[in-house]
């Protein structure tokens, strides 16, 4: 298969599924997407770069919303949801949500497990017109985002059109890019 073969001169350990995809239970504990009525995920790929593992797959959130007679199908998110075991150690909560399209300021649900979080803010004027930070940990917010990365989240930014989440959670960052693309879907028109 032609992907495989790309994937495999980049990273190691490559493993793909395209029929299957994150469960709607791993999104929801990264609390970075809020799930509705319908959940769909495929297009499955693992591997390790420089020996981080990392994972990804498309996933697409469906809310059905009914008015008398009428029923609609409104898509709350579609796009790459990225899971990456990271280096550094961190026990604490920390979410990145691009302002733009920010739902409902605190991403912390009613009945979510997730600990109380407060707003951070950080020196970057740029990184705070563009982001809110949410953390259980202030100082460890800082401990993760460094000027460094916080650079490389505006460039993610940038690059995508659509709204950028990152999480800081369980020592894995999670990225969420809601682009609305079917990544590996091959349309012969374009």
């Amino acid at each position: 298969m032609f992907l495989s073969t790309v994937l495999e001169k980049e990273f190691e350990d490559v493993k793909m599924n395209f029929d299957q995809g994150f469960s709607a239970d791993e999104i929801r504990d990264g609390h970075l997407v809020t799930l509705y009525d319908r959940f769909y995920s495929d297009d499955y790929i693992s591997g390790k770069y420089n020996n981080i593992f990392f994972e990804c797959s498309d996933i697409k959130v469906q809310d059905v919303v009914r008015s008398g007679k009428t029923t609609t199908v409104v898509t709350r998110f579609q796009g790459m949801y990225m899971k990456v075991n990271l280096k550094k150690q961190f026990s604490g909560w920390t979410v990145v949500r691009e302002k733009e399209f920010l739902d409902n300021g605190n991403p912390r649900g009613f009945f979510s497990e997730m600990p109380q979080l407060e707003k951070v803010n950080f020196e970057s004027e740029q990184f705070n017109q563009k982001f809110s930070v949410y953390s259980s940990d202030g100082e460890e917010a800082f401990y993760l985002l460094t000027p460094r990365f916080m650079d490389k989240m505006m460039e993610i930014e940038a690059r995508y059109e659509g709204r950028c989440l990152f999480g800081f959670l369980n020592g894995q960052l999670h990225i969420a890019i809601d682009s609305r693309v079917d990544h590996f879907s091959v349309d012969l028109f374009e």
